[in-house]
């Protein structure tokens, strides 16, 4: 009986997300006559819908994702329709620290490509400089659905100065969200680029629980070691060994939001004014992390699937119930 609670609960909540969409729309479109706002609006993803408004944790986002396609009658078919075709590296060439993050490209069935960005920021600084990381991880993370069950090689995946060990360091805030354009600014650079194909496919969902890896992996940053340098290399390095690809390294000249064909060439990414700062995490690492995100991504899918098994049992049941009513009444 419990499990049939928790399915008709399931229910109940899908019914009152999908009202919650309906409302939206009805918004949306009296916003759109009132202020002449253009009605020819791509199609909705929930996706996309909430990272609009403000970016969001990958954890969080990730939690986002599991419930929606639990709560969606064809989340097992939804999860398969946002593929990734490329993931660039993007350096940002007018600021003194030259932030670095990820943009991934993705072409719904609408045929209209969005763009999803990824990228690390210091959070809050640690109360006590002297803190360990594993209690870092016990404090400042909560306790998420999708985990892997073996611990992640964390001591081994930077590299750290005794200056940066030795400083106040903050926990990481690893983020996600959705850009209008393939660059943030104009003077943004593309610097590396991955090409997906539809033999080997990458998935948002599946993107998703790889950032949560390796945020779990390294949930502290540092300024010279576990920043937003050492959180996008990684990421690719971490592709390249999944899908046995090799990252092209892209010359990109200062056009609006234009790039040029990509040619090979030495990267400028994870470096600051031509100084390193990031070193390539040893492959023992990186298939550590690889093994922790198919785990995960498993167990994502698992918890979707069995979430339909149990509304397809729900409805049978009520049909079965009206079916015994009605019989009852004539």
């Amino acid at each position: 009986m419990n499990f049939l609670a928790q399915a008709c609960s399931a229910r109940s909540s899908c019914i009152c997300l999908k009202m919650l969409s309906r409302f939206k729309s009805h918004i949306h479109t009296l916003f759109s006559r009132i202020f002449g706002m253009s009605s020819e609006s791509p199609c909705t993803y929930f996706e996309f819908e909430e990272l609009q408004v403000s970016s969001s944790p990958v954890s969080m986002y990730c939690d986002h994702l599991l419930i929606h396609y639990q709560e969606e009658n064809d989340g097992l078919a939804r999860m398969k329709e946002l593929r990734i075709t490329e993931l660039r590296l993007v350096k940002e060439m007018d600021t003194v620290a030259q932030h670095e993050y990820l943009v991934a490209y993705i072409t719904p069935p609408d045929g209209i490509t969005r763009y999803l960005s990824l990228e690390r920021h210091p959070g809050d600084i640690a109360k006590d400089a002297s803190q360990s990381d594993s209690a870092l991880m016990s404090t400042s993370g909560r306790q998420r659905p999708i985990s892997s069950s073996s611990p992640l090689p964390r001591s081994s995946l930077s590299s750290q100065s005794s200056h940066d060990s030795s400083s106040k360091h903050c926990d990481a805030n690893d983020i996600i969200g959705v850009l209008n354009n393939p660059i943030r600014k104009p003077t943004d650079k593309s610097v590396l680029q991955l090409t997906f194909s539809s033999d080997n496919p990458l998935y948002v969902y599946q993107l998703v629980v790889l950032a949560v890896t390796v945020h779990d992996s390294e949930m502290c940053y540092r300024l010279l070691s576990n920043n937003c340098y050492w959180f996008s290399r990684l990421m690719v390095n971490i592709m390249e060994r999944k899908f046995t690809l090799k990252s092209i390294v892209i010359d990109s000249p200062k056009t609006k939001f234009g790039f040029a064909k990509p040619t090979l060439r030495k990267s400028e990414s994870g470096t600051l004014a031509g100084i390193a700062l990031y070193a390539p995490a040893p492959e023992k690492d990186i298939a550590a992390i690889v093994a922790a995100s198919d785990e995960c991504t498993g167990s994502f899918e698992s918890k979707v699937i069995s979430t339909f098994q149990c509304l397809v049992i729900t409805e049978s049941f009520l049909g079965y119930r009206e079916a015994e009513d009605n019989k009852r009444i004539a």
